[in-house]
């Protein structure tokens, strides 16, 4: 029987995949589509209503005075780099960080009148050849 060289490779990548944490569906979610949905003209839903169906309940609500309310939706991805998956990775070990933020002010009645959305990402190298080299000082030997 042979063995293909490349199995331990699809393995670790099928292990190694990506983690969500937050809301999942934010993440497929850009300015546009947001923008689109919050000042759509529907007389039958509210934005509020709409961004619910869209993204489900929201992570922090915050009720103010007359009535309006504060939604806030969070998510944050990582994914591992390839280098993760080769025989040097605890020395170069590296990841992708995307971090998103949705805030949405809304009137009384369910419409939205400000927002933002936050999309940040950016690499994380996690490795030992990363790390700060610190070296012992005299306090350390007591």
């Amino acid at each position: 029987m042979m063995r293909s060289p490349f199995l331990p490779f699809v393995f670790a990548a099928l292990l190694g995949g990506c983690a969500t944490i937050g809301n999942a569906r934010l993440q497929d979610a850009d300015n546009q589509d947001i923008r689109q949905l919050l000042l759509r003209q529907d007389a039958s839903s509210s934005a509020r209503d709409r961004l619910q169906a869209l993204l489900g309940q929201p992570d922090d609500r915050v009720r103010l005075a007359a009535g309006r309310e504060v939604w806030v939706y969070r998510s944050d991805k990582y994914q591992p780099k390839w280098q993760n998956f080769t025989n040097v990775s605890p020395l170069f070990r590296s990841q992708s960080h995307q971090t998103k933020e949705l805030v949405v002010l809304f009137s009384t009645g369910g419409q939205a009148l400000q927002w933002r959305l936050l999309d940040d990402s950016r690499d994380e190298d996690t490795g030992l050849v990363n790390r700060a080299l610190r070296i012992p000082t005299e306090a350390d030997k007591s």
